[in-house]
């Protein structure tokens, strides 16, 4: 009986100590929004024609103007040393997207909002996830009024 009871036990603390799957992914959800800083009246709407992408964070420094049109024309970042990213992990074509099952780990988040002229704006942020921690929210506004290209991450 005690070798039973031993036994439960062990199998009990074993796997009471095993790593789900569940315990290293997270999700984060991204919302992309638009304003007009000449006209604070007009508010911040979500974008229609909104795009955001998720990469691995290299280390690498970015360089930001080269990556807004590298992006566009095939998802990839293109780092200062020339090279590029490999395709990002995750990617999504709306204003509102929520990533789901994305393992531990350091990423970059890029996003765009593509204005009826076709003026691209896009940003970046940093973003370290943690399956400890709960979904991560990320919300940027783009400033319709600067010109084309990459602008300061604006968080809302």
């Amino acid at each position: 009986m005690k070798k039973l009871i031993t036994m439960l036990c062990l199998i009990a603390v074993i796997t009471g100590c095993e790593k789900t799957e569940e315990d290293s992914y997270q999700a984060l959800k991204v919302t992309v929004k638009y304003s007009y800083s000449s006209n604070p009246s007009f508010g911040k709407k979500l974008s229609n024609d909104a795009f955001a992408y998720l990469y691995k964070d290299t280390g690498k420094e970015v360089d930001n103007d080269k990556s807004t049109i590298s992006i566009l024309f095939d998802t990839t970042l293109t780092y200062k040393d020339g090279t590029s990213s490999a395709t990002p992990i995750r990617s999504s074509q709306k204003s509102e997207s929520v990533f789901k099952n994305i393992p531990d780990g350091n990423y970059l988040l890029w996003v765009g909002h593509k204005s009826a002229s076709s003026d691209y704006k896009t940003s970046s942020t940093k973003i370290t996830i943690n399956s400890k921690d709960d979904i991560i929210t990320k919300n940027v506004v783009l400033d319709m009024d600067k010109k084309s290209g990459y602008q300061s991450w604006q968080e809302e």
